[in-house]
């Protein structure tokens, strides 16, 4: 049995040196299943030269849509593409011989060994167990839904169940709104493995840090789905656990376990808006009265018992009606405007689509266009790292996702391997 599949002979070939930032140098082999993809991600913009080893199915995120348009369904995932277009893949088959001593050739030359204990397919107990072995240098990140010694280790996992254990889904969501209108809140998304991507490159970076400045040998660094959805639950898990209060949903706004004013309001031109009033203070409550007051629509909220914050806080209901009933009357983007020249926090919702064209983004150099006769032209955010020349600014390196193994050759010849050994593993179609 063939130990690699792949296209190795693509043109341009995928460049393994001279990224740049500050973890150029660091190599990262990723390995195992879906959760650990987005911390893989964030480590390549950082400048990690980040080799993904897949089996020769693929990784599970490949056949997750939404797909490219026009392109083979099971070829052109934008999920995919969103969460590893800053790696090489090289696609091993290690129910070979030949395939795990590779994986041990890799494991060997990595600085860090990312694991996501996810596909049993491809990471099984005892070669997650050799990793290590393979290299106790490294620093070995472990990501996993719900944590090695969990009594759940191993247990069945999805983002819906993700969510709903993490108790995202009991704080998240939408209260009993009377009026029956139909509030923007945000769709279901990859929570768990960007909430637990972000912890783990964290952990990383930490370790390095720690083996540069004290020498110190390499440790571990686990860190479970389960775990980093359940520190986000803001207030939930404290309001139980010292007042015995449980939270209740409030739609578009902090769970809380008494009702809270609703901030979400509906402007002339269809669009919502996000008036928060957090944090009204002295100054702001001025600004806002001034503001409403020279459009002749502040109300009652001139009255002097409004001059006292704890009656503001009180009453902010009725003041965020008062708000409500203005917005009402005009263009979203105009009240944004106005909101930033007062210092007001206000800003409409944008839809996903609204954001391709938002001037802030597009100014920051936020998207990033890829463009292959596989995925066509698509756009997807770009590094979240500014400041400095990243990935992305590259010379010789292509913003398109890598194809199933389409790094192997370059990665074989990266480990020293010969033309003939090289040609002895790769499947003779793919030569």
């Amino acid at each position: 049995m063939t130990a690699v599949s792949g296209t190795p002979n693509l043109v341009p070939t995928r460049k393994l040196a001279g990224r740049v930032g500050p973890l150029s140098g660091i190599v990262v082999v990723e390995v195992g299943g879906v959760v650990g993809e987005y911390a893989g991600r964030l480590l390549g913009e950082m400048g990690a030269l980040v080799i993904k080893v897949e089996s020769r199915q693929g990784s599970p995120s490949r056949l997750t849509g939404p797909f490219a348009v026009g392109a083979g369904w099971h070829k052109a995932s934008l999920s995919f593409a969103a969460l590893n277009v800053t790696k090489l893949s090289i696609a091993l088959d290690l129910d070979s011989q030949d395939g795990l001593d590779l994986l041990r050739r890799l494991v060997g030359r990595a600085d860090v060994v990312l694991e996501s204990q996810d596909d049993i397919r491809l990471l099984d107990g005892q070669l997650a167990a050799r990793l290590e072995a393979w290299n106790a240098k490294a620093i070995h990140c472990l990501v996993s839904p719900f944590g090695e010694e969990s009594p759940w280790a191993g247990g069945l996992w999805s983002e819906l169940t993700a969510v709903a254990l993490g108790g995202i889904a009991g704080v998240c969501g939408y209260d009993d709104d009377p009026s029956g209108i139909p509030w923007p809140i945000a769709p279901v998304g990859l929570h768990s493995r960007y909430a637990g991507g972000v912890l783990a490159v964290i952990g990383v970076i930490a370790e390095l840090l720690e083996r540069h400045t004290a020498q110190a040998g390499a440790r571990s660094v686990e860190v479970a789905l389960h775990d980093a959805l359940a520190v986000s639950t803001e207030g939930a898990v404290p309001s139980w656990e010292f007042s015995h209060e449980e939270v209740h949903r409030h739609t578009g706004r902090h769970a809380g376990a008494t009702d809270s004013p609703v901030w979400t309001v509906l402007c002339g031109d269809g669009k919502y808006l996000c008036a928060l009033p957090l944090s009204m203070n002295d100054r702001r409550f001025a600004e806002l009265l001034d503001w409403l007051g020279s459009e002749g629509s502040e109300g009652d909220l001139c009255d002097p018992r409004f001059r006292d914050a704890a009656t503001r806080d009180a009453e902010m209901p009725h003041i965020m009606d008062v708000v409500g009933k203005f917005c009402l009357k005009r263009n979203s983007q105009e009240i944004f405007l106005e909101a930033q020249r007062r210092r007001l926090p206000w800003a409409p919702i944008n839809t996903a689509a609204e954001l391709l064209s938002d001037p802030h983004l597009i100014d920051r150099g936020f998207f990033v266009e890829a463009d292959s006769a596989l995925y066509g032209k698509v756009t997807y955010p770009g590094v979240a790292f500014k400041g400095m020349p990243a990935v992305y600014e590259t010379e010789g390196l292509d913003f398109c996702p890598p194809e199933l193994g389409q790094d192997a050759r370059a990665v074989l010849e990266w480990l020293g391997l010969s033309e003939d050994q090289i040609r002895s593993l790769i499947l003779a179609e793919s030569i």
